[in-house]
C-alpha cells in the first residue's frame, strides 16, 4: 500500500511540475506567432460610396474601442473591461506612417480583420473581435474609410501602448482559440427581403452575441449560434468607472429577455439608448444610429427566430447610494452618467472639458437635452423628456465642477 501511495505521489508531483512549468512558460512568452500565412493580394478601389458605407461600420465596430477620448481620433486607449485578458490597449488606426496603419497593405488589413493574425504574425486573442462573416464589399468599405480624409483617421502620432496579455489570454490562444480560416467563398450582404438572414448578418458582425452570450471565452466566431448561452446574457464586463456589470439577456425569453418588447420598443433601445421605462442602456452598449429601420427590424426578427433562454439577469453593483456630496452628483449617478463618463468625468469622452466648451449652464443643458441638434451623429442619448426639468441645473453644475477638479481628480479611460 505504501508503494502504491508513493507511486501516486510521484505521478501527481510530475503532473504538478508539468502544469507549473507550462504556466511558467506562458508567463514569460508572448502570443503565438504564425509565419507561414498567405495574405490576399488585394488593392481596394476607394470610392465615395465605399467610404460612407465604411464609416458606418467603423463607427459601430471600431470606434467604441479605438476612439481615444482625449485625441478624438482612432488612436487607441486602455480597455478596462478586458481586464480578464490582461492589461489591454486598443491600437492606433490613424494614417500615421510610424504608429498607425498607413504602411499596411489593404490585404494585410483585411486578413487581420478576418483571421486575427497581425501582419507581424502574432495571433490576437478574443479581446480583438474578428470579422469572418462580413461581406467582401463591406470589408473593402472599411478599408476605404481607413484610407479616407475623415478626421477620425487622419494621421496622429499618439504612440501605441503595448498590451500585456494575461496567462489566461496566452493559454486560450494556444488551447482554445486559433486563427480563423480565411473565407474560401465570396460573402455577400443578405437581401433586405430576408429579415432573419439580414438580422443574423448584423448580430454576427456587430458582435451582439459576443457580449450578450455567456462568456467571451466560449463564443464561436463563425458558427455564432453555438456560443454558450447564445444571447442569454450573463457575460461579465466593467463600466467606465471599473464597476462590475453583467450583460443582460436579449434572447426572446418573455420573463428575462426581450420577448415582451414590441419591435418599436426594441428600435428605441437600439437607436435611442432607452428601455421602455426610460432607464438608459448602459455602457459599453452604445446607440446604433447608423442602422436602418430594416436592419434593426431584421435583428429583432432573427432574435425571435432563436431559442429563448430563461437566464435571470444579474444585478449591477450598487451605485454608492446615499453617499452623494451634492444633488448634482446624485443625479449624475441616478441616470448612470458614470457608466459612460466615469466617476471623474473621463470615459468615452472627456466630460471634464465641458465647463470650458460650454460657458454657462444654459448652453451645457442644451447639449444634454439633445446632443444631436448640436453635433450630428452624436452617440450621447437625447435626454429631453427623461431627465426631470428641476434636475438639469444641479446636473450641469456638477459636470462643470468635474472640469474644475480636473487637475486633482483621479482619471481613467474606458472602452
Amino acid at each position: 500500500m505504501k508503494k502504491f501511495f508513493k507511486i501516486v505521489g510521484i505521478i501527481l508531483g510530475v503532473v504538478v511540475l508539468v502544469i507549473g512549468g507550462f504556466l511558467l512558460y506562458l508567463n514569460f512568452t508572448g502570443l503565438p506567432v504564425y509565419s507561414d500565412v498567405k495574405r490576399p493580394d488585394i488593392k481596394v478601389d476607394v470610392t465615395q460610396e465605399r467610404v460612407l458605407r465604411g464609416k458606418k461600420f467603423v463607427t459601430m465596430l471600431c470606434a467604441g474601442c479605438h476612439q481615444n477620448p482625449i485625441t478624438g481620433k482612432l488612436t487607441g486607449q486602455h480597455l478596462t473591461d478586458m481586464a480578464p485578458f490582461g492589461e489591454i490597449y486598443s491600437q492606433n488606426l490613424t494614417q500615421d506612417p510610424n504608429v498607425g496603419i498607413a504602411n499596411w497593405k489593404d490585404g494585410e488589413i483585411i486578413y487581420f480583420l478576418r483571421t486575427g493574425v497581425h501582419r507581424d504574425g502574432r495571433y490576437i486573442p478574443p479581446y480583438m473581435p474578428k470579422l469572418p462573416n462580413l461581406s467582401e464589399e463591406d470589408m473593402m468599405s472599411i478599408v476605404s474609410f481607413l484610407r479616407s480624409t475623415d478626421p477620425l483617421v487622419q494621421a496622429d502620432p499618439t504612440p501605441d501602448t503595448a498590451c500585456k496579455p494575461s496567462i489566461l489570454a496566452k493559454l486560450l490562444a494556444r488551447v482554445a482559440f486559433s486563427p480563423l480560416e480565411y473565407p474560401k467563398t465570396t460573402i455577400v450582404v443578405p437581401s433586405q427581403d430576408d429579415k432573419i438572414k439580414l438580422g443574423r448578418y448584423f448580430v454576427a458582425n456587430l458582435g451582439c452575441y459576443q457580449c450578450h452570450s455567456a462568456d467571451f471565452k466560449t463564443n464561436k466566431e463563425v458558427d455564432i449560434e453555438n456560443s454558450k448561452g447564445f444571447l442569454g446574457g450573463g457575460n461579465e464586463l466593467l463600466d467606465a468607472s471599473g464597476r462590475k456589470i453583467y450583460v443582460p439577456n436579449i434572447s426572446a425569453d418573455k420573463e428575462f429577455g426581450i420577448g415582451k418588447l414590441t419591435e418599436a420598443e426594441f428600435v428605441r433601445c437600439v437607436r435611442d439608448g432607452f428601455r421602455p421605462d426610460n432607464s438608459p442602456i448602459r455602457f459599453p452598449m452604445e446607440r446604433y444610429l447608423e442602422l436602418t429601420d430594416a436592419e434593426i427590424s431584421g435583428i429583432y426578427a432573427y432574435i425571435h427566430s432563436m431559442p429563448a433562454i430563461a437566464n435571470p439577469n444579474k444585478h449591477f453593483e450598487a451605485n454608492d447610494a446615499g453617499k452623494y456630496a451634492s444633488q448634482g452628483e446624485m443625479i449624475y449617478k441616478k441616470y448612470s452618467c458614470f457608466a459612460c463618463h466615469g466617476d471623474a468625468g473621463i470615459g468615452i469622452c472627456d466630460l471634464r472639458e465641458a465647463y470650458r466648451k460650454y460657458g454657462n449652464n444654459d448652453s451645457l443643458i442644451a447639449w444634454i437635452r439633445d446632443p444631436s441638434k448640436i453635433k450630428s451623429g452624436s452617440k450621447m442619448p437625447t435626454w429631453s423628456g427623461v431627465i426631470k426639468e428641476e434636475e438639469y441645473v444641479p446636473l450641469a453644475e456638477y459636470v462643470r465642477l468635474l472640469g474644475e477638479r480636473k487637475n486633482t481628480a483621479p482619471t481613467s479611460s474606458a472602452k
